[in-house]
């Protein structure tokens, strides 16, 4: 039994990878492999990593079974998979080259939100969610919504709807303020496509970001605690935006946990762009929260740019302590001047392990 239960836990990761390819049969899919040069071939690689064979062969290699198995399955909980945003998933065992570029791979189905997504859908497998092991796929959107998805099993086409979903409130207009390089019309016609836009451009005001701003960036999951860090930007007043600090409970459903959301904002010593009396505050309105979140080392950190380079604006670092939300820490970029956003596109900043932090601005 224990042997079985062991096997059953080294394929289970190959066999939900299967649907990912695009594989529309209702043959099984071991008769698909006995019928495909390509798949056989990517088994012995799946076997390989499983059994320690080496590539191309079945012969036996150094690699212990039982370590393997004791390897995490893929999750992905921040941006670009770890915080060193390496992009590294080095658990594939489907997705190669040759299957990309063959005619297997193809669009399997679609899943609708309310909003555009700007941040990186996060992954987190093998969930024990209402008393069924799910898949879930976690979205967030501008129009400040979190859906979860269940991506586990065979995809159907028919365009699954949400396990759950939550609302943040109502986002930010795009022209809820004036933007800067009005010079864009011309400079990037490629950047005006809609006509809803139109009469915004009439006075030569483009906006980089169209129709609404919102969770603009990429939350991170604690997936210990099985709770979501991210942002969301609202309007308190006409031109007046704010944003709020949120810690989202996913299980047994999503829910707003107890202390949250906190309004982000501090103030540092600083006679910059912007400051008033050698204290500069930070202002939400002329900032964007684009760089994704970062849990490291038992601190949750929130970086801040300009919003299309809106004079005044700094780069701005939030440190938290992610179990109560209290804010621990907090550097601006350049106090004493102007500039110096911390934008990444999109990137989130870097942890090394041992607490240190890195960014680009």
């Amino acid at each position: 039994m224990a042997r079985t239960y062991h096997l059953i836990l080294a394929l289970s990761p190959l066999a939900s990878s299967w649907p990912a390819v695009g594989w529309r049969s209702s043959k099984p899919r071991w008769a698909l492999l006995e019928r495909s040069r390509r798949a056989r071939r990517e088994l012995c690689m799946a076997l390989s990593l499983l059994l320690g064979c080496s590539r191309g062969s079945m012969s036996p290699g150094p690699v212990n079974l039982i370590e393997l198995l004791r390897r995490p399955v893929p999750v992905v909980a921040t941006q670009r998979n770890d915080n060193g945003r390496t992009g590294v998933n080095d658990r594939e065992y489907v997705l190669s080259p040759d299957a990309l570029s063959s005619g297997e791979f193809q669009l399997l189905d679609s899943l609708r939100v309310d909003g555009q997504i700007y941040s990186q859908p996060l992954f987190i497998p093998h969930v024990n969610y209402e008393g069924t092991g799910r898949d879930l796929l976690i979205v967030a959107t501008m129009k400040n919504k979190v859906y979860v998805f269940d991506v586990s099993g065979r995809l159907n086409g028919l365009g699954r709807t949400a396990l759950d979903s939550i609302n943040f409130g109502s986002p930010v207009a795009y022209n809820f303020i004036p933007m800067a390089y009005t010079q864009q019309v011309t400079l990037c016609p490629w950047k005006t496509p809609s006509a809803a836009r139109s009469a915004d451009l009439k006075t030569g005001d483009p906006y980089n970001i169209f129709p609404w701003i919102g969770i603009a960036s990429t939350p991170v999951v604690d997936t210990t605690t099985m709770t979501a860090y991210l942002t969301t930007k609202d309007s308190v007043s006409a031109g007046k935006a704010r944003y709020a600090l949120h810690a989202l409970t996913l299980l047994p459903k999503l829910n707003e946990r107890a202390g949250s959301p906190v309004t982000i904002a501090a103030s540092v010593p600083g006679d910059g762009a912007g400051s008033s009396g050698g204290m500069l505050a930070f202002d939400p309105t002329l900032h964007l929260q684009r760089a994704a979140l970062l849990l490291e080392s038992g601190k949750l950190y929130v970086a801040f740019g300009s919003h299309q380079d809106t004079e005044p604006f700094h780069g701005w670092i939030f440190e938290y302590d992610p179990n109560t939300l209290r804010q621990t820490g907090v550097f601006a970029t350049n106090a004493r001047s102007s500039g110096a956003a911390i934008w990444q596109a999109g990137n989130g900043p870097v942890g090394d392990g041992k607490g240190s932090v890195f960014v680009m601005t």
